[in-house]
């Protein structure tokens, strides 16, 4: 029998345990470093992000290129140290490396199109158990980049009465977005809306940038007085960014904008209208019988005799025999206005191509109720089918249907031909999703920023919220600024999830509300534009 020497293998034993030990502890050293390096890149890549986030921010803050630079690293280091919190983890960082560099279209390459912010950062890290490795330092290294996206925007500010009561804020706030965009690079309209809509300032369609100071006059001379026309508001805002030829390539901004302000639900929309007068049964007896001009007639209904523009009898032998009826007597064109109420009486016509409350000219300015009734006359007796009022005699194309049931997108509201409060309202209504559907088919973003009460109770003949409609503008289920235990409404089950599953192409924009004052909003909204990329 083979004698072992028990004593030989305790030595042996005893080596490989401390050889053991120097690899265990190795290993848990490595697996403790390595998770504390882990964080510290975490923090590190967190902290770089929003340097460079911060940095593109910044950048229109400057009006040249070197001022651009200044900010932007200005900003870059502060927001880095902000996010970056001295000896974290034990760990010591270098100041961060801010560069900027200038990339217009076309020479460059997507997303990294127009101001690029890169920032880095290196942190060293003291090691704990792998120094029994003779490691003594983690050196950990992060990089954020961010572009100053080149943006063509149109923003959209309500003026109607009930901003009254805000103006002052409502001008600041709004002012004060404007520095959010780079004067240089950025293309910016403005547009105002109330009964009808003007464009304070047209979109640069050859250059870049815009005059920041001039647009803060326009703001600041605002006057806020009537209703509430979404539809001359949008349609001005689309047609301005559509101004901006997408030839030459890059002269027209991947990133297009509507940024569209407002405290309420729309009541107001213009358009094209049949005038009519009421012609009763004692006029028909007494123009047939007497054969003069001083009842109203129709008689180019039936060819026989006519009287020229005034829709009166003809005399003699000419007259025509007129009936009781509704006669069309002229086409005017201009702002049908309700309120928000469940009923209402509707009043016009006011013009459509500016904000100042003017009266459509004579003979189409129609006081008290203009919808035709048995003791009205003129008035409008007919809701036309499509959206057509013209725009610098321009008239639109049938895209936008009014009545009787709009098509796209489906499930709108049904407009009855005949004028009613009803009708006139969900007119209005129906034309603000179809317009805002119609931009985001381009491509274009949609931002609403809600102001106020209103908005978070029902209004119209339907009854519905206002915020509702705001976000199917905006195509998003999402509230940015609901806060304080106020409840954020759904958009209408034909609108956000809809489009995730039938258009999923259309952009998504944002929805951001605010009880009193809008610069949070503001804030949000502008930091969700910035972010966007093409």
């Amino acid at each position: 029998m083979k004698y072992i020497n028990k004593q030989y293998f305790k030595g042996q034993i005893v080596i490989i345990v401390a050889i053991s030990l120097v690899v265990l502890i190795g290993m848990i050293g490595l697996a403790i470093d390595s998770g504390r390096g882990y964080a510290v890149k975490a923090k590190l890549n967190a902290a770089v992000d929003a340097a460079s986030i911060a940095g593109a921010r910044a950048l229109s803050q400057g009006s040249t290129q070197d001022l651009q630079v200044v900010y932007a690293t200005q900003a870059a280091i502060k927001f880095f140290h902000a996010n970056y919190p001295n000896d974290y983890f034990g760990s010591t960082v270098s100041e961060p490396m801010v560069s900027v560099t200038f990339n217009p279209a076309p020479n460059c390459t997507p997303p990294y199109c127009g101001t690029v912010v890169t920032v880095s950062g290196t942190a060293q890290l003291p090691v704990t158990f792998m120094r029994i490795l003779n490691f003594n330092n983690l050196s950990v290294n992060a990089a954020g980049k961010a572009a100053m996206q080149t943006i063509d925007l149109a923003f959209v500010v309500d003026t109607t009465g009930s901003m009254s009561s805000v103006g002052a804020t409502v001008k600041t706030r709004a002012q004060e977005f404007l520095n959010h965009l780079n004067e240089t690079n950025d293309r910016v309209s403005l547009i105002s809306y109330n009964f009808g809509a003007a464009v304070s300032d047209q979109i640069r369609t050859t250059t870049r940038g815009f005059s920041k100071s001039t647009l803060q006059s326009h703001i600041n001379s605002f006057n806020f007085n009537g209703n509430t026309n979404f539809g001359e508001g949008f349609w001005q805002a689309q047609d301005q960014l559509n101004k901006v030829p997408s030839t030459p390539i890059g002269n027209r901004s991947n990133i297009r904008v509507i940024l569209f302000f407002t405290d309420g639900s729309p009541n107001t929309f213009a358009s094209t209208f049949s005038v009519g007068n009421l012609v009763t049964a004692a006029d028909a007896v007494h123009c047939t019988a007497n054969k003069d001009k001083t009842h109203i007639c129709n008689c180019s209904v039936n060819n026989i005799g006519s009287s020229g523009s005034t829709g009166t009898c003809a005399t003699g032998a000419a007259a025509c025999a007129c009936s009781a009826s509704i006669t069309q007597s002229r086409t005017c064109t201009g702002s049908l206005v309700t309120g928000d109420g469940s009923t209402g009486t509707a009043s016009g016509l006011y013009q459509h191509e500016t904000a100042n409350q003017a009266q459509a000219a004579s003979p189409c300015w129609m006081n008290g109720n203009v919808i035709l009734s048995p003791t009205t006359s003129p008035a409008i007796y007919q809701i036309p089918a499509w959206y057509n009022a013209p725009h610098s005699g321009v008239v639109p194309s049938q895209t936008f249907q009014i009545a009787p049931a709009p098509t796209s997108p489906s499930g709108l509201r049904v407009v009855s031909a005949t004028p009613s409060f009803t009708s006139i309202n969900r007119g209005a209504r129906n034309l603000a999703e179809e317009m805002a559907w119609s931009a985001r088919e381009q491509g274009i973003y949609v931002f609403v920023l809600g102001l106020g009460d209103l908005l978070h109770g029902v209004a119209g003949p339907d009854n519905e919220y206002g915020e509702r409609l705001l976000m199917c503008m905006a195509n998003t289920d999402k509230d940015l600024g609901s806060a304080g235990g106020i409840p954020t409404n759904s958009p209408l089950s034909r609108c956000y999830a809809y489009n995730q599953l039938n258009r999923p192409n259309q952009p998504t924009g944002a929805y951001c509300w605010a009880k009193d004052d809008p610069k949070e909003c503001y804030d949000k909204l502008a930091s969700q534009i910035l972010r966007l990329v093409p």
